[in-house]
Parts: C-alpha cells; sequence; structure tokens
C-alpha cells in the first residue's frame, strides 16, 4: 500500500525512493539502520577496550567522575 501511494504521488526525493533493486527506502529505515551500525560499533569499542574501561572506572570515581549507583 505504501508502494503504491509513493508512486501515486511521484515520491522521489530524499525521503523516499527504490534502490535499483526495486527496494523500497524510507527515512525512518535509513536512521534507523544508521543507528544500529554506530551501536555495533560502540560496543566493539568498548570490547576491545574492557580491560583498560576497567582500569579506569576506580580512578574516575575516585576523582569523582563518576559514583556507582547516582543517578547523575
Amino acid at each position: 500500500m505504501a508502494e503504491a501511494l509513493i508512486e501515486e504521488s511521484g515520491c522521489r526525493s530524499f525521503f523516499c525512493w527504490k534502490d535499483a533493486s526495486g527496494t523500497l527506502f524510507i527515512w525512518e529505515q535509513l536512521a534507523a539502520a544508521e543507528v544500529e551500525r554506530y551501536y555495533r560499533k560502540a560496543k566493539e569499542i568498548f570490547a576491545q577496550n574492557q580491560d583498560f574501561l576497567e582500569k579506569m572506572a576506580p580512578a574516575l570515581v575516585d576523582r569523582g567522575f563518576c559514583c556507582p549507583g547516582s543517578e547523575e
């Protein structure tokens, strides 16, 4: 149905379009995919640096940058 509406309205813009295979893309789908990509990259960076982060955590708490159980 959405595809028919797009065809009827002639929506060929930044917000919706079809790729070469005919797949319909909508801005929200692309934004969600980009957020997911950055989330996976952040998880990868944290995983690669877990030892460093675990060693830094006590120093950050000691200096008042973060406090376990704090609501801030």
